[in-house]
């Protein structure tokens, strides 16, 4: 068990929780201040939802992590009920959550994928049950990854940024 405190290379959390699981760290995460932490509980549903519909595993994949990994421990939490696997794209190393998916959740179906998002399809699961945009949020981008992924998803795609940045609505309104 790691220590009740998490100081890493993020910041000193204000919640005081041993963390020995995936499940508990994505509890930490959760309590930290960050607009993608409000959703962690959303993105859970989600997944739970698309294994409901489909009866079983499923294959997420999620584009643009960050620099703590919420939507990927969000996944991964609900993973571990679900089954099924993460299949995690960046364009940067993103090695901090790499290094805290290894410690928290070792032997999880993960993937990281290190790359622009649109030159990347052949190294993703098929079929995608639930697609996370999470990335550059331009325009282009997202209209772009929306026509190159929308057709290989079965259940949901699932949009960040939809009401602060404009771009991310003009793209999913014009697409």
């Amino acid at each position: 068990t790691s220590s009740a405190w998490v100081v890493g290379p993020w910041s000193m959390s204000r919640c005081r929780i041993p963390m020995n699981s995936v499940k508990q760290y994505a509890d930490l995460l959760a309590c930290e201040s960050s607009p993608m932490q409000e959703h962690m509980g959303v993105l859970s549903a989600v997944a739970h939802r698309a294994a409901a519909r489909k009866g079983g595993a499923i294959n997420v994949v999620e584009m643009g992590v960050g620099d703590k990994g919420y939507s990927t421990f969000a996944f991964l939490a609900a993973l571990l009920d679900t089954g099924g696997g993460l299949t995690s794209v960046d364009i940067g190393p993103c090695e901090d959550v790499r290094a805290a998916v290894a410690e928290y959740a070792p032997g999880a179906a993960h993937t990281f994928v290190q790359g622009d998002s649109l030159a990347v399809a052949e190294k993703l699961p098929a079929p995608i049950d639930v697609l996370m945009l999470d990335t550059s949020h331009t325009y282009s981008q997202t209209v772009s990854e929306l026509e190159t992924y929308a057709g290989s998803v079965s259940h949901a795609i699932v949009l960040h940024d939809i009401r602060t940045r404009s771009t991310v609505w003009q793209a999913l309104y014009d697409w």
